[in-house]
This record gives structure tokens, C-alpha cells and sequence, in this order.
């Protein structure tokens, strides 16, 4: 199912596209199409909700996305490609409620891809993403990029599709910052999502753009309160200036959201190469494990806030929070340092995957520290620990990128 909801996905761009002649047939065809936009959005978003946390009450919105997805008909003339594209979406979130079939996505889409310029071209691309997918668990394949480490085929390049609603219409901004965090492979919080699919009445949804946007922002205004109130203020970590990131809130919500999902991915990764020693994390690793959630919510309130008092201090508390966990992961490391358990483990070795989790770690408190100093120090201190794992070096520079690493000094061998 979510192998199914990420094929549909990587076609969606077809159906959001705003065409120069889309209003040739008057304005209840743009009606019809911002309408098709939102339906199938909401039932994409219950698809990849459900793939994560199958509960009973994301079923249910699931249901009602398909059910309403089929009362609705849209009218005017769309060509080939979009039916295909706007059809795989409706089965894809179809599988979850029993009401269609995996092989029917992929018939319409690889059907889609025969209307791109290079068909056989397009069609493999398709099928090397699919087989990448089935490589990861549903909740893993959520958080890799939508098409891995290739490139959207000629035909689907955001340059061939042009703008699209969820760019250009404001009433969409959810769904954009929802549907690029789908591409990155860092999807929104889990819990922000299930609301969001599962909280807006069947009504709403059938009202309009408008309206579903009005009920997602009171949605995404109260997740927020929640985060803040739900977690301990480090005031001594609070900057005292955040105008900075507010200048540029998409940059750096792109940089916090890249640092994050390297630091999970890093984790899933060490987990992985760990199973056969660990049922869980380590408990000096703990605090990066939370950094991720704190990362994310920075990202939120960059995306979703306009500067104001409240804004700014909700996102200078967030930072005081990150910078708080950071300081615990170096007095993690240290004890670590200094327990001889630790070092002969027999994991100990497999630490090293954690390197780029770790250098991206770097990277995000300098994004949003606001000064120079004190994250410089904080890098320096994590990567002296970090060489006592074995992990590589990494310099400490100033740089909107995660810390470069440096390749490991190994031992010159003849050995094969």
C-alpha cells in the first residue's frame, strides 16, 4: 500500500499542474480542478497517515475520502495523462479500504507515462523506484526521498510541469509543504498529519479550498501550542534574536528539514546494522534521538507562522530545546567515553554510520543558533568525542550544509 500511495505520488505534479487553457471551459472546469486537487489530497495524505500508524479512525477517513472522491465528477475536457494520474491517486488510497488493487495503480501509471516524451525511458524509471521502495519497511519507505537518489523523469522535471496549485493558490499551502516534504523523504510529524486527515468533517472537505484551509490552520495553530506547552523551556539555550530566520523561512525550514531526516536515517541505519545485539537504542544516543522532533518543529513554525511576539518566542523556546538536547548528547558522549563497556561491545564498531547523522546535527544548530561562537565550540566538542567511536572527522565551518567529513585515515594494505 504505501509502495503504491509513493507511485501515485510521483505523478501527482500532472494533476496539480495549472495549464495555460485549464480555464478554456469557463470557471467550473477551475472549479472542478482545485476541487480534484483537494480530494486528492486528503486521500493521499490518509494513505501515507494509514502506512505509518494503521489506526482505526485514519481507516475510517480513508473511507470517507474514497467515498467522497466518488461522488465527485469533474467536468470540462482533461487529457490522457491527467485522468491516468488523478485515477492512480484514488486507487492508491482505494487499497487501504479494500476497494481496489495494487496492480491497478501501477497499470495507470505506467499507462501515464506513456504520454511523456520518452516512454520507455519514463516507464523504467518508474520501476526502479518501485523495486527501491520494496526495500523498506512502510514506515521507513515514508522517510526516503520520493525518487531515491534518481532524478523525475523528462515529462515530470518541475520545469516540464510548470507551476502547479499547490504552489501558486495559498489555500494549498499545506498540502505543498506536505507533498515536498514527501519528495525529500522528510515527511511532516506524524501526529500533525493524522489530524489534519482525520479532524476536518467529510463537510468541510466537500465545501472547498477555502474552508479546508481555515480548519487546517486552527488545526496546525493548536498542534503547535501543544508542542510548546508540552515541553520543558531551556531558557539558559534560548538566542535572543530569531528576525534572522524569519528573512528567509523556506531556506532554512529546507536546511532544519534536510538535518533531520539525515539524523533519523542515520539512526535507522545503525539500528539496522545493531538488531542482532540491540533491542533499542543506547542510552547516550537518546538525545539524538530527539532532535529530529525538535528539528521539525522549528520547521513548522517557520512554515506556517508570519513574524509576530508569539511566533518568535515559540521558535527561539524550540531552539533553547534543540541546543538543550545537543549539550545532553555531549555529556552523554563523554560518560560514554569513559565506560569500558561501551567501547567493547560488540556494536561498538558499527557507531560509525552515525557520522553523517552526526555532522547534520552540526549543521542544523549552526542554521539556527544566530551566532558563530558557541555552535563552532559545540561542533568541536562533539567531533573530539565523536573520533574516540571512530567515527570520521569533520570540519567545523560555517555553512548552510551539514560539516564536511573527512575520509578516515586507514592503514596502506595489499589485501584484497
Amino acid at each position: 500500500m504505501a509502495i503504491a500511495t509513493r507511485a501515485a505520488l510521483r505523478v501527482w505534479p500532472l494533476v496539480c499542474a495549472v495549464w495555460p487553457d485549464s480555464s478554456r471551459n469557463g470557471s467550473a472546469t477551475k472549479a472542478s480542478h482545485e476541487q480534484l486537487i483537494l480530494l486528492g489530497s486528503w486521500s493521499q495524505l490518509c494513505a501515507t497517515t494509514f502506512a505509518q500508524q494503521a489506526s482505526p479512525e485514519v481507516l475510517v477517513a480513508a473511507e470517507q475520502a474514497v467515498n467522497t472522491a466518488k461522488t465527485f465528477h469533474p467536468d470540462g475536457y482533461w487529457s490522457n495523462d491527467f485522468q491516468k494520474a488523478a485515477n492512480a491517486s484514488g486507487f492508491s488510497v482505494g487499497i487501504v479500504t479494500g476497494e481496489a488493487k495494487v496492480d491497478w495503480v501501477f497499470d495507470l501509471l505506467f499507462q501515464a507515462a506513456l504520454f511523456t516524451k520518452e516512454p520507455q525511458k519514463d516507464t523504467s524509471v518508474f520501476i526502479s523506484s518501485t523495486y527501491r521502495d520494496a526495500d523498506y519497511d512502510a514506515r521507513t519507505l515514508i522517510s526516503q526521498p520520493l525518487w531515491h537518489d534518481a532524478s523525475p523523469p523528462e515529462g515530470l522535471r518541475p520545469e516540464d510541469i510548470g507551476p502547479t496549485l499547490l504552489e501558486t493558490d495559498p489555500r494549498f499551502d499545506f498540502f505543498r509543504r506536505w507533498y515536498e516534504g514527501m519528495v525529500r523523504g522528510a515527511p511532516l510529524p506524524l501526529e500533525l498529519c493524522r489530524r489534519v486527515a482525520t479532524q476536518i468533517p467529510r463537510e468541510t472537505w466537500e465545501s472547498g479550498a477555502e474552508q479546508v484551509a481555515e480548519a487546517i490552520a486552527r488545526i496546525e495553530a493548536e498542534w503547535l501550542a501543544e508542542q510548546s506547552a508540552n515541553a520543558n523551556r531551556a531558557p539558559e539555550f534560548e538566542p535572543e534574536s530569531v528576525a534572522h530566520l524569519f528573512a528567509h523561512p523556506r531556506s532554512v525550514s529546507a536546511s532544519v528539514a534536510l538535518a533531520s531526516v539525515t539524523i533519523y536515517q542515520s539512526l535507522q541505519e545503525f539500528s539496522q546494522a545493531t538488531a542482532r545485539w540491540l533491542n533499542e537504542l543506547p542510552d547516550f544516543l537518546k538525545p539524538l534521538e530527539a532532535v529530529p522532533a525538535s528539528l521539525d518543529r522549528i520547521g513548522e513554525i517557520l512554515n506556517t507562522q508570519v513574524q509576530t511576539k508569539a511566533s518568535e518566542q515559540a521558535l527561539r523556546e524550540e531552539i533553547g530545546r534543540l541546543q538543550a538536547r545537543v549539550a545532553q548528547l555531549e555529556t552523554e558522549l563523554e560518560n560514554a567515553q569513559k565506560d569500558a563497556g561501551v567501547s567493547k561491545a560488540p556494536w561498538f564498531g558499527k557507531l560509525t554510520v552515525l557520522g553523517a547523522g552526526i555532522a547534520a546535527l552540526c549543521a542544523g544548530v549552526w542554521t539556527v543558533s544566530g551566532d558563530d561562537i558557541g555552535p563552532k565550540k559545540r561542533c568541536e566538542t562533539l567531533n573530539e568525542y565523536w573520533e574516540f567511536f571512530g567515527g570520521p572527522a569533520f570540519n567545523c565551518v560555517r555553512s548552510g550544509t551539514p560539516p564536511e567529513i573527512s575520509p578516515p585515515d586507514l592503514p596502506e594494505t595489499r589485501e584484497a
